[in-house]
């Protein structure tokens, strides 16, 4: 007999809590918080549980037989600041909680985001070609991630082999933009070229250091800034 598939369980339970909410009807009320504007998880007027009545849009079928787009799968993003703190637990510790949350048999995340250079929850802003413009990229190093970024990726494909991992770039070195600074600013037009073998470099370094990566985005919240704007624009902005 073959083993269950995670979407099989997915139907089970999909079915399971269906019967259930069929059977029973709720009583009490619904705890409300909101986060908008000023508010941060402010509590908010609780709303009475009442029985469906007809077709409502803010009713909550649940229907096993219906399928829609496939999730690829969950996860988190695996930061500068993230893997420093990993870093930091005892070995045993680390490989407990590793395999509650990457284990198939545990939580399973399956889809994480990790940085090309550093973002804003990183222990020091950094770029993988720092310094004088190197547009043939022989300065390009990913040692910075070996040090702790790169042991936490490898320990959790250990847990899960098919953990699938989206990198991400939150600014081109500073030399690459008009400012000169990974700080704000604007990408040089005359930069891309240049920024291309970056992230090939990226990939051979990450690969070559038993991490091979399965996709990267351009940039980081790509519509907070145009890179291909002449005048310097607001970016994200990697904290010291």
């Amino acid at each position: 007999m073959a083993q269950p598939t995670r979407r099989d369980w997915m139907k089970i339970a999909s079915a399971g809590m269906a019967a259930a909410s069929a059977q029973a009807q709720p009583t009490g009320e619904i705890s409300v918080w909101t986060t908008a504007g000023n508010r941060r998880f402010a509590p908010d007027v609780p709303l009475p549980w009442r029985p469906e009545s007809g077709s409502s849009a803010d009713s909550i079928v649940l229907d096993p037989s219906r399928t829609f787009q496939e999730a690829l799968g969950f996860g988190a993003s695996f930061t500068d600041a993230s893997c420093y703190l990993f870093n930091q637990l005892a070995p045993a510790a680390r490989e407990r909680l590793f395999h509650e949350l990457f284990h198939p048999s545990e939580m399973g995340l399956s889809v994480c985001r990790i940085c090309i250079g550093s973002s804003d929850y990183a222990v020091k802003m950094y770029s993988f070609d720092e310094g004088e413009p190197d547009p043939e990229m022989q300065r390009f190093s990913i040692d910075h991630d070996r040090e702790y970024i790169l042991p936490m990726l490898q320990q959790a494909r250990a847990a899960n082999p098919g953990l699938f991992l989206l990198a991400s770039p939150w600014s081109p070195p500073g030399w690459m933009k008009a400012n000169n600074s990974m700080l704000g600013g604007c990408m040089r037009n005359k930069s891309f070229p240049a920024y291309a073998k970056y992230f090939v470099k990226f990939l051979q370094g990450y690969g070559e250091a038993g991490v091979p990566v399965n996709a990267v985005s351009v940039q980081n919240e790509v519509g907070h800034s145009d890179l291909t704007r002449t005048t310097p624009i607001r970016s994200t902005r990697p904290r010291r």
